[in-house]
């Protein structure tokens, strides 16, 4: 059976991004770049070959570029 679990991502303290996965204890991402994190994110979901795709959740990104910069 295929899982699927959501991505939560945020910013951290020193400008980066973190993705943390709600339903897997204890895993998660981190990058200077959104454009970064989401290869991680895949990389990531790679190691668990029985969960699908990850819908990614945004959380307080408003007004960011996918490479991290402000539009």
């Amino acid at each position: 059976m295929i899982q699927t679990h959501k991505v939560v991502i945020e910013r951290d303290t020193q400008g980066g991004y973190v993705a943390t996965f709600p339903g897997l204890a204890d895993c998660q991402a981190q990058a200077r770049s959104l454009k970064m994190l989401m290869g991680r994110i895949q990389e990531t979901m790679a190691l668990f070959p029985e969960v699908d795709q990850p819908a990614v959740v945004p959380r307080d990104l408003t007004g960011l570029s996918p490479d991290g910069g402000t539009s």
